[in-house]
């Protein structure tokens, strides 16, 4: 009779060993899959602000050229005028995009990684209780 119990009890084990592995292979997936989203958003972010970037450095060369042959007070104060106008419109552009991420990753960390460690807890939980029944298997046998 012992033996049998060993036997279960080892079962017990055995399928409390598996399910602990699924859970913690499942919240594993979870977890990255949840900063592969982050690192989408903040590739995007990037990439659009580099663009930016370049175009803010090719506007100040057109504009640098442009001064070089303003005749008048009037051209020189245009040109001046639509460089400023272009900047402002990239750094508003700039502080749109990392409003957007500054909220999207609370987010995100509240969500996704909230469920990959509800999922985590789940699976220990059934684990735990698993085990503690075989274990009270095991004394009242």
């Amino acid at each position: 009779m012992a033996r049998g119990n060993s036997n279960s009890e080892r079962s017990a084990i055995e399928r409390a060993t598996q399910q602990g592995r699924s859970s913690g292979a499942k919240a594993t997936n979870e977890w990255i899959d949840a900063q592969a989203e982050l690192f989408e958003q903040f590739d995007h972010i990037a990439t659009e602000w580099l663009g930016r970037r370049r175009e803010a450095l090719d506007a100040t060369r057109r504009s640098i050229e442009q001064l070089k042959t303003c005749g008048e007070m009037g051209d020189f104060l245009r040109v001046q005028q639509e460089w400023v106008e272009g900047s402002m419109r990239r750094l508003t552009e700039d502080l749109t995009e990392f409003a957007k991420v500054a909220f999207a990753v609370p987010q995100v960390a509240a969500s996704r990684f909230g469920q990959a460690a509800a999922t985590m807890g789940r699976g220990m939980n059934r684990v735990q209780e698993d085990l503690l029944s075989a274990h009270a298997k095991e004394a009242a046998e």
